[in-house]
């Protein structure tokens, strides 16, 4: 200890503060390939669950109930899916949870003539036209506590700078979508196709 150190305690501190942010030069390649197989086996189980979601939904359908559910799913949501297969999975996974106990048929049909008999009545488009707010969407899409609210990545980060603290954006979506008052001074680069911290 040099002896112009009057409080050690103080320096056992800074040198904490020093040493907690990041995983060091060493840990740094490990941590990162942790996260990348991480990351991995999320998708990889999202994937498995959409495949077996989308199986069951087209065991109990026909093809015109099948069109009927992704014109249910682009009223709900406001927009067009680009991926029907994850669409319909989607369909099947909130048709039970709004009616449990329901054989998924029953409850898929049921889930359609809410969502399209709601806007019927109330003579909105069935276009998908109609808006609805952020929280409706991220409620409705069963975003996952880790997942990015924009584009849905599982690995994303939690950003304080939004109204709702709870949100996660991907760092690719917030270089993107955040506007440099929120970004605050924070660099990224492309490394590898990844968007990262510089």
């Amino acid at each position: 200890m040099p002896t112009e150190v009057r409080r050690p305690y103080r320096l056992a501190l800074w040198r904490l503060a020093q040493n907690m942010p990041g995983a060091g030069p060493r840990l740094t390649p490990l941590q990162q390939a942790w996260d990348r197989r991480d990351t991995a086996a999320k998708r990889k189980a999202n994937a498995d669950a959409d495949a077996r979601w989308y199986a069951a939904v087209t065991a109990v359908t026909s093809d015109d109930e099948r069109s009927r559910l992704l014109r249910a799913d682009t009223v709900k949501f406001g927009r067009r899916s680009a991926n029907p297969t994850a669409a319909l999975a989607h369909a099947g996974r909130m048709a039970t949870r709004r009616f449990p106990g329901v054989e998924l048929w029953d409850a898929l049909r049921r889930w359609a003539d809410d969502v399209l008999g709601n806007r019927e009545q109330a003579g909105e488009p069935l276009d998908g036209s109609a808006p609805t707010s952020g929280l409706d969407v991220l409620a409705q899409l069963g975003i996952t506590a880790d997942a990015c609210a924009l584009c849905g990545a599982v690995d994303a980060v939690g950003r304080p700078q939004l109204a709702i603290a709870a949100t996660r954006v991907c760092d690719r979506c917030w270089v993107v979508a955040a506007p440099p008052e929120l970004r605050g001074d924070t660099v990224f680069d492309e490394v590898d196709g990844e968007i990262v911290p510089a």
